[in-house]
């Protein structure tokens, strides 16, 4: 049984070439989505069984609309989807709700294997982020706001 996906990313390339590649390997890609509002609005439509979020929709956080798209669609379940290995960014997109943590600079099988475990329930996140230590759940507390910003 094929995967329903929604795809909520917002360069217009990354989005048109993903989507059919995803459906060349098992996703049943029934929407995609350029900004927040598009995707939550698919989300709510269409009942996806997996939801793969842009972490940065432009100037809105996708980790911020995965707290979202959680809170109002019991169930959902979001793979992020980043170019960030940033280990305290990944526990926040985790805190937030998501399942999943995938890097866009992986394969194609890499991110089908984030969706996958996603659609089983299982959590994802790519071994590169944060090392073993963050893959076996021990880590660091998040950095507060306040950290990220010094830090930048």
């Amino acid at each position: 049984m094929p995967i329903r996906l929604v795809l909520i990313e917002d360069p217009r390339a990354r989005r048109e070439g993903l989507a059919p590649l995803l459906a060349q390997t098992g996703c049943d890609v029934v929407g995609t989505a350029a900004s927040a509002q598009e995707g939550r609005s698919l989300v709510a439509e269409l009942a996806p069984s997996v939801v793969l979020v842009d972490v940065q929709l432009g100037a809105f956080s996708g980790i911020e609309l995965t707290a979202e798209l959680v809170a109002a669609n019991p169930g959902c379940r979001v793979v992020l989807y980043t170019g960030s290995e940033d280990e305290s960014l990944a526990a926040l997109g985790l805190e937030a709700g998501a399942i999943g943590y995938a890097l866009k600079d992986g394969d194609i099988s890499d991110l089908l294997v984030a969706i996958r475990a996603a659609a089983a329930g299982r959590r994802y996140v790519d071994p590169r982020v944060g090392g073993a230590a963050f893959a076996a759940g021990v880590r660091q507390p998040p950095l507060s706001k306040r950290e990220r910003e010094v830090m930048s």
